[in-house]
């Protein structure tokens, strides 16, 4: 039946998420036939880190191995591979406005991190974005419920323009000031409207110097008419957009993972029998 059909999608969707998430927790990430990809990513976000800020679109089918992608990224971040740099990153849900830049200065006010001190950033927060202070919990009077009820009425110029400002020039003094961010949105095909309009702002008037911005997402889940759509197309004709595309792991790269995983190389014939079962789709050759 329709109803049991798409009960089956959402399981297998939900699985490949799980190994993608899996993947990208392991101790050591290991990147089989996304090696230029990890390298094109490093060079963007040693570019912020020199005052060479980028928004960029890193897509693929869902298994596709973005989250172990920026796994591994985040790795050489965090060995500090690519200069002095904070990597966050965030899950986009359509529930909340503004919610993966709400909680990423939350983060960053709200607790010490390796370059950033949270009362600096809690007082640039407070001189550049009293609206979005009100709907951090640890700080504001306003929980997201709240938020979301006074962006609707506009109360005391909580206009979408408004927070979007603050939100930007939050984080672009932020960046500045205290050190250069790596900020990944994932899931985001399912960003917020909120949140696309400060992406908005980015890409026309340009991404914050020290800002690099990944986001992550599968192509086949932005719905017709989705502005992620017109941002992306619009981000290409800028010269700070982005746009990374995975391609599906061909029979080389699927021969190297299976030796990594086996010890020892697999039959002539077996990688590429794998490749055209499942398309070069990672999550479904381990």
């Amino acid at each position: 039946t329709a109803g049991a059909g798409a009960c089956h999608t959402r399981r297998v969707v939900d699985r490949l998420r799980a190994f993608d998430v899996t993947l990208a927790t392991m101790s050591r990430v290991e990147i089989f036939g996304r090696e230029d990809e990890l390298q094109q990513l490093g060079r963007i976000v040693a570019g912020a880190v020199a005052g060479d800020g980028r928004l960029v679109f890193l897509t693929s089918p869902t298994g596709g191995g973005k989250s172990t992608l920026i796994a591994a990224l985040r790795e050489r971040v965090e060995a500090d591979e690519l200069g002095e740099v904070e990597a966050l990153r965030f899950v986009c849900a359509p529930s909340t406005p503004y919610g993966p830049f709400l909680e990423l200065l939350s983060d960053l006010a709200g607790r010490d991190r390796k370059r950033i001190v949270a009362a600096r950033a809690k007082s640039i927060l407070t001189a550049t974005a009293p609206l979005v202070l009100k709907a951090i919990p640890a700080f504001g009077e306003l929980a997201a419920a709240g938020f979301t009820e006074l962006m609707k009425s506009a109360e005391g110029g909580a206009t979408m323009d408004a927070v979007s400002t603050q939100i930007a020039e939050a984080l672009e003094r932020i960046a500045d000031e205290e050190s250069p961010l790596l900020v990944i949105l994932d899931e985001a095909h399912l960003i917020d409207e909120g949140s696309c309009e400060v992406v908005r702002r980015f890409v026309a008037e340009g991404v914050p110097n020290h800002l690099a911005l990944v986001l992550s997402f599968d192509p086949q889940r932005v719905p017709d008419g989705h502005a992620l759509r017109q941002l992306r197309s619009d981000a290409m004709l800028g010269r700070f957009g982005v746009d990374m595309k995975l391609a599906p792991l061909d029979e080389s790269d699927v021969a190297e993972m299976m030796a990594g995983r086996w010890g020892a190389p697999p039959h002539p014939l077996l990688a590429a029998w794998v490749v055209d079962r499942c398309g070069g789709n990672a999550a479904f050759i381990v």
